[in-house]
């Protein structure tokens, strides 16, 4: 978390120095713990580095109490979590580092058992300090834990934290599922041993889930198991998170634009999606407007970063096609863990580092100058332009209008101003049949398409159809939900692979 230069003993750590003639007592103590002494692993000089820091930024006397807790007499993974975590709130939040280390909880000696909880009070102590102590409370909180096998990574210890009842095991498979599929696609071996969830209302913002170098967490209505849509995003969220074990700390729209590239991958893994977009546009064109703006976080243009990100790599992920795309991905993410000795560990990703490792090839060169530069036009080659069979024999019937309105069944238009209209707008079918009996069920899928050529969203649908009727409506919300973006929109739907109804429409500013 506050790394230097890799040491295997104590006193190459500069911060071990300043503490030597700071508080020599206190230095050798640390000094004279026998892992710390007989030469530290990668694990041990983690957690020694992080006590370190806690110790430069005057809380020795928390280093000096944690020493000699029962959960470092032999340390883990999940030991380097619960430490980092502590460093975090201790350079942020000192005096909500004094509350945690005043709680019986952790005053009375933190335990093995408590060190995935503890790892994930950082959240807590950012968002929302009161769950602070629902989450120290032994009669509240729940842990669910689980050792998992990757083929790189070698054994790694996965944990589930919860103050509320949840849904324990298809969250902690989802869990699984998301870090075997984040490393076999990247193909090196996962960057951590303890991977904390915390399902809490402790989330950065407005978003639905928040990556700490600690642990995740996720706001516990996606921790669900039924037929909501909550449950039916939740594995795409936390796959998303648990990519930015490998995906943090570089430009933004690298992070989170591989996040979610990832995350589509792994719903691929899983289910056999199609590994496509998954977010509405955005108010900016490049991604140079973006890094020429650089966005607060939380502000509706830092949402570009998910956008424009995720159609950048998504692009070259086909330009250029799954082996050499996974090969250069694997050269730049073992490129970002070479430490250049600033302010954090690593090297920070940008558009140099895509141009270099993506761009030496046409294919690559073409889809960053289309998102980096906006000096090449859409590609729009994967727009379905065929011609639409309204027809629907199963039942006797057919689609007999497709159009778009601003409310469910509202009059048909084709254009209208995003400075007039925010929130859903609607598809409405209206469709007619002739059956015996019933009731029939016929599924559908609604496809929503930018004109930048991208899908923007799947949605599935069923209409009934029933011998005392001869038909129908229904209506279907599309488009974003607070703000939309200029441009021109397509919605497919699709009957057993069929197009047998589009609609087009224009938005203007």
């Amino acid at each position: 978390m506050f790394a230097l230069p890799y040491t295997t003993r104590f006193d190459g750590f500069q911060n071990a120095r300043w503490l030597a003639q700071e508080n020599p007592n206190l230095a050798r103590r640390m000094e004279s713990i026998s892992w710390v002494s007989d030469g530290l692993d990668a694990t041990e000089s983690a957690i020694v580095e992080n006590l370190l820091y806690l110790a430069a930024q005057d809380n020795q006397d928390v280093v000096a109490q944690l020493i000699t807790m029962p959960f470092l007499h032999s340390p883990d993974p999940a030991d380097q979590s619960a430490v980092s975590a502590l460093a975090g709130i201790g350079r942020d939040m000192p005096h909500r580092l004094g509350t945690i280390m005043n709680h019986n909880t952790v005053a009375s000696g933190i335990t093995d058992a408590w060190t995935s909880v503890v790892a994930t009070l950082e959240s807590a102590a950012n968002n929302n300090p009161a769950l602070i102590g629902d989450l120290l409370d032994r009669g509240t909180v729940t842990l669910e834990q689980r050792t998992t096998d990757l083929p790189l990574g070698g054994e790694v210890q996965l944990a589930i934290v919860r103050a509320v009842p949840g849904s324990t095991t298809r969250s902690m498979d989802l869990l699984e599922h998301a870090v075997h599929a984040a490393e076999t696609f990247l193909g090196v071996p996962f960057p951590t041993k303890h991977v904390v969830l915390l399902f809490a209302d402790a989330v950065d913002g407005s978003s639905a889930g928040t990556y700490y170098e600690s642990h995740i967490v996720v706001l516990p209505e996606y921790d669900v198991d039924d037929r909501s849509h909550k449950a039916d995003s939740a594995p795409v969220l936390i796959a998303h998170e648990v990519a930015h074990y490998y995906w943090s700390g570089n430009a933004d729209w690298v992070d989170e634009g591989l996040a979610d590239l990832s995350a589509s991958v792994a719903e691929y893994i899983r289910v056999g999606d199609s590994i496509r977009a998954s977010n509405q546009p955005c108010g900016l064109r490049t991604i140079a407007e973006l890094d020429q703006s650089n966005p607060a976080r939380g502000s509706s243009t830092h949402e570009c970063n998910y956008f424009l990100g995720e159609r950048l790599f998504l692009e070259l992920l086909h330009g250029l096609r799954e082996i050499p795309f996974r090969e250069r991905l694997r050269t730049m993410y073992l490129e970002s863990t070479v430490d250049d000795y600033d302010s954090r560990p690593g090297t920070a990703m940008g558009i140099a580092q895509i141009r270099r490792v993506f761009g030496d090839t046409p294919e690559g060169e073409t889809i960053i100058k289309r998102w980096y530069d906006g000096t090449v036009t859409y590609d729009t080659s994967g727009i379905d332009t065929s011609a639409a069979n309204p027809s629907l024999p199963a039942i006797n019937g057919r689609i007999d209008r497709a159009y778009l309105s601003l409310s469910s069944n509202g009059a048909p238009i084709t254009t209208f101003s995003s400075g007039q209209h925010s929130g859903w707008a609607y598809i409405n079918l209206d469709y007619s049949y002739r059956v015996s009996g019933g009731p029939y069920p016929i599924e559908f899928q609604l496809v929503e398409v930018y004109e930048d050529g991208h899908e923007t969203r799947r949605q599935d649908f069923t209409v009934e159809a029933q011998g005392r009727y001869i038909g129908g409506s229904q209506w279907l919300s599309v488009g974003a939900t607070e703000t939309w973006q200029p441009g021109r929109y397509w919605a497919f739907i699709y009957q057993d692979g069929t197009k047998i109804a589009e609609v087009q429409w224009t938005v203007s500013p």
